[in-house]
C-alpha cells in the first residue's frame, strides 16, 4: 500500500510560473520525497480558498488582505519595441513621443493605458493606445517581434531577445515602475507548513535566473 503523500497545489502566471516557479517547484521534490505537487498556470486566482490552491504567485497589488503574503522579489519593467520596428519610425526623444506609437497590451480588450515613468525626481505620465491585446507574455514577444508595436511588461520575459538585438528598449533613461512580486497563502496551521519553503525557493531561483 503506498504511503499518503502530503499535496501541495500552486497556482502562478502562465509564463512566469513555467519558466521561474516550476524549477523551484524541482527542487521542493527533490528535498521533499512525501510531496505531491500540483502547479497551476493561469491568471483567474483573485479566490484562492475557493480555487483550491494552497499557495499562489502573484505580481502586482494585493486585494486580499485575509491571505499571508511573502514578498520575494520585485519585477523590473521596460517599454519594448522590435528593432526592425525602431529603425523604420525612429526611437521616441521623449516620453510624450510615447503617444504617437501604438502599443500591445496585456489586458484582453484593453485598448490604452496611463503609463508612468520616472527619470530622478522627474516624473511623467503618458496616454498610450493601440488595438491589439493578448492575454499572454509568450504572444506578446511573438507581437512586438512582428512588428504590431511598443509594449510596456516585464524586462525577464525580453531580456534575451535585447541581448541579441531583436528587441530595443525605448527610453532606456526613464524608468518604468517594477511590479511586487509575492507567495500568498492562506492563514492555516497545514498551509504555513507546507508552504514554508516556497517563499525562500522562489527568493533564490528568481535571483539566479533573473540575474537580479
Amino acid at each position: 500500500m503506498d504511503e499518503p503523500r502530503e499535496r501541495l497545489r500552486i497556482g502562478a502566471p502562465v509564463d512566469f510560473g513555467a519558466r521561474f516557479v516550476a524549477p523551484v517547484i524541482a527542487d521542493l521534490l527533490r528535498e521533499a520525497p512525501g510531496l505531491d505537487v500540483e502547479l497551476v498556470l493561469g491568471s483567474g486566482f483573485d479566490n484562492l480558498t475557493g480555487s483550491g490552491l494552497d499557495a499562489v504567485v502573484r505580481i502586482g497589488r494585493l486585494s486580499d488582505a485575509s491571505l499571508i503574503a511573502k514578498k520575494v522579489g520585485a519585477v523590473p519593467r521596460v517599454v519594448v519595441a522590435s528593432s526592425d520596428y525602431a529603425a523604420e519610425f525612429g526611437l521616441p526623444p521623449s516620453p510624450e513621443d510615447l503617444a504617437a506609437h501604438p502599443f500591445v497590451f496585456y489586458q484582453t480588450g484593453q485598448r490604452r493605458m496611463a503609463l508612468p515613468l520616472h527619470k530622478g525626481d522627474r516624473q511623467a505620465e503618458i496616454e498610450v493606445s493601440g488595438r491589439t491585446s493578448a492575454n499572454s507574455v509568450s504572444a506578446i514577444r511573438e507581437l512586438v517581434l512582428g512588428g504590431a508595436g511598443l509594449h510596456h511588461g516585464p524586462l525577464w520575459a525580453f531580456d534575451e531577445d535585447i541581448k541579441a538585438g531583436r528587441m530595443t528598449v525605448m527610453l532606456p533613461e526613464w524608468q518604468c515602475m517594477a511590479f511586487p512580486l509575492y507567495v500568498l497563502w492562506v492563514s492555516t496551521a497545514s498551509s504555513r507548513q507546507r508552504c514554508a519553503p516556497l517563499p525562500g525557493g522562489l527568493l533564490t531561483g528568481w535571483r539566479v535566473r533573473a540575474r537580479l
